[in-house]
Order: structure tokens, then sequence, then C-alpha cells
């Protein structure tokens, strides 16, 4: 799997990919997730994980170069009028990719992990850092990547249950 994903790497990174810069992994339990995201952090490959242990299911985003320029250039576009609308720096924290957990049941094995390319948060109203982000943005680079946008819009949303969670694609 982590053959794939580098050779992947390799096309996205010369433009060479004539396919979607996402993958999907079926049979991989939580332990093998587990490793396989520890080694993710260890070696700072930098890639987006959408995980479901119920249906041991990964789905892997690889962040291209235009992905990475689009979201942080949006990033930037947001903090300007926040800063000129009031909002303090507490209120609209950035925090990056960071994996969230989404249970619906109290077994472990019925929940599902998310990064999105960039998430914020108030963090006067939301302390807590299990809380989900009041604001995502899921960028993507083609036609190809529209459908999987769609899907982690809708998954923020269902796991937010439309209370707080805005998605743009």
């Amino acid at each position: 799997m982590l053959e794939q994903l580098g050779d992947r790497r390799r096309e996205i990174d010369q433009e060479k990919a004539d396919e979607s810069n996402y993958m999907s992994f079926n049979n991989i339990p939580p332990t093998k997730f587990a490793a396989i995201d520890k080694y993710r952090e260890r070696n700072r490959v930098k890639l987006r994980f959408t995980y479901f242990p119920a249906i041991e299911t990964l789905i892997v985003k690889i962040p291209t170069a235009k992905c990475e320029a689009a979201h942080r250039n949006f990033e930037g576009l947001l903090s300007i009028p926040a800063k000129e609308l009031g909002v303090e720096v507490g209120e609209f924290c950035s925090m990056g990719a960071t994996t969230y957990t989404y249970r619906y049941r109290s077994r472990a094995q019925d929940r599902s992990l998310k990064e999105g390319d960039s998430t914020y948060k108030n963090r006067r109203l939301r302390r807590n850092d299990e809380g989900l982000p009041s604001l995502v943005v899921e960028a993507g680079n083609s036609e190809k990547s529209l459908d999987h946008l769609k899907a982690a819009a809708k998954w923020w949303i269902e796991t937010s249950r439309a209370r707080s969670a805005s998605s743009c694609y």
C-alpha cells in the first residue's frame, strides 16, 4: 500500500497522473491503520486520511501543490475580513489538518476519522480539543476531485449534525 501511495505521489508531483489524487484501500483493520498513521506521522508523509474502522476502509488524499495553495490562499482571504469585522484570534483559530473523530455509537469500531485540508475553531465556544471545527475547507484540483469533495462535505455536515460545520467545495 505504501508503495502504491509513493508511486501515485511521484506521478502527481510530476503532473503525470491522469487520475484523481485519492486512493481507497479495503481490509485495513484498526491495528494496521494505527501503524500506517504512526508511519505517516513519524516520516512526515503529506497525506490526508479518512478512515472507517467498521468497514476497514481507508481513503487517502494526496494533496497536490495546487490543492495546498488553494486552501492556504483561501485562509488568507478569510483572515482579512474576519479581522476587519472585529473577530479576535481566539474566535477564528486555524487548526490545520487536525484529525477529527466521530463516534456514532459507543463501540470503538463505530467511529470514523477525517482530516480537512484546513479547519478552524472558535476556541471561545469550543474549548474542548475533541470538538469539531466551526469551518472546514476541503480543496480539490480537478473535476475528478468533485465527487470526493462532495463526500467530504457530507461527512463534515452529517458528523456535526448540521449544527456547526460549514464545508466549502
